[in-house]
């Protein structure tokens, strides 16, 4: 009789030790999960980058041909950043996210070429995400604009030629400082995008400028012109522009397909 007992009691501490052991796995696999595996969850949306994007031209077909692309959106529905993530972790994620997203909605038919392609594109399409579904704009403005980085602004590209030029590599956790500020200053440097006159102290900028300029401001002691300086080569240019004596303008948006259309392939 007692060594039945005892050989019960030691079947149920054997039994408790595993589902423990089972639960402690599993919370870390959960609290560590995407922290270490970025270019896992996204390396379909690496290759691709690599050999479909040119100087920011993305060649869509490809991409609409990538059934590895296909599967990697659908895992990114079930996919998110620890809870304790940092907040490179999280922009680095949430960046590749948006990128790739964005490149979906192409696929899927919609198009921000429209006034009303625009409201379908960005706020009326929702995307399973994150365990919870999202349109890019809630994906843009309570996931990454809630970092308080404007130079995310130069990151995230809604597939459109006035965007900035689509990175032909993915966003990296230890790296983003660094990657959001090349991107950033190859943007303001591009005269596709701005343009400066130092003789007029006039300038005429994308209206990315216009449309987030509070976010510019704020990191830029108020000033536009402050924000610009730190990113402008000409030594001059940044120089008069921390003045705030310069008038900004802002060019026309041009929404057109920022590469190959899938049709024409």
């Amino acid at each position: 009789m007692m060594k039945t007992m005892e050989n019960s009691l030691l079947g149920m501490v054997r039994k408790f030790t595993g589902k423990a052991l089972a639960l402690i796995l599993t919370l870390s696999l959960f609290s560590t999960g995407y922290a270490d595996d970025l270019h896992d969850v996204f390396s379909p949306f690496a290759e691709l980058l690599a050999s479909d994007v040119n100087e920011g031209n993305v060649n869509y077909p490809a991409f609409a041909a990538s059934a590895e692309f296909a599967e990697m959106m659908a895992s990114l529905a079930t996919t998110a950043p620890p809870r304790d993530a940092d907040q490179q972790t999280r922009l680095a994620f949430y960046i590749n996210a948006y990128n790739a997203t964005s490149i979906q909605g192409i696929l899927d038919g919609f198009s921000p070429s429209t006034i009303w392609g625009r409201l379908r594109f960005f706020k009326r399409r929702q995307y399973a995400l994150f365990n919870t579904s999202l349109s890019l704009f809630e994906l843009e403005h309570e996931r990454i604009i809630n970092e308080g980085d404007p130079r995310i602004h130069f990151a995230i590209v809604c597939s459109s030629k006035s965007c900035p030029p689509l990175r032909s590599e993915l966003y990296t956790a230890d790296g983003l400082d660094t990657e959001l500020d090349a991107v950033t200053r190859a943007f303001v440097n591009n005269p596709d995008s701005n343009q400066f006159d130092a003789d007029n102290r006039t300038a005429r900028l994308s209206r990315i400028f216009k449309w987030y300029g509070d976010e510019f401001e704020a990191v830029g002691g108020g000033s536009l012109g402050a924000f610009l300086a730190a990113y402008v080569d000409d030594p001059d240019v940044a120089t008069s522009l921390k003045n705030n004596s310069w008038k900004f303008s802002y060019s026309d948006y041009d929404w057109s397909l920022n590469g190959t259309p899938i049709s024409s392939n």
